[in-house]
């Protein structure tokens, strides 16, 4: 549990934050253009740093971060359905949604 929550604490800030530039980019920039030039290196984690410095950068940071928004989103709805669904299946049709009306304190 430990080392997902570190992943995922990786993953976020990479992502919605400031990148770190931990590899090689996949990019090089030259001559200050704002146009970036394939060399042949993969970024391993998260979001490419050269993004940054991209013409479009900060369009394209935007638009994956509300597009990553959406889908974390449908995914927590999505696992909420399911678990309460799990446990409607679970429970008996007579306690599932009724209050106790009783008034009488518990015997001890």
């Amino acid at each position: 549990m430990g080392i997902f929550s570190v992943y995922t604490g990786l993953i976020y800030n990479d992502i919605f934050s400031k990148s770190l530039p931990i590899w090689q980019s996949g990019w090089t920039f030259t001559g200050g253009t704002g146009v970036g030039v394939d060399n042949g290196h993969t970024y391993l984690f998260g979001l490419d740093p050269a993004w940054h410095d991209a013409s479009n950068g900060l369009v394209f940071a935007n638009s994956y971060k509300m597009k990553m928004s959406v889908v974390l989103g449908v995914i927590h709805v999505g696992h909420h359905f399911a678990a309460s669904d799990f446990r409607l299946n679970l429970s008996s049709s007579d306690d599932v949604c009724t209050v106790s009306s009783s008034s009488k304190s518990p015997q001890v």
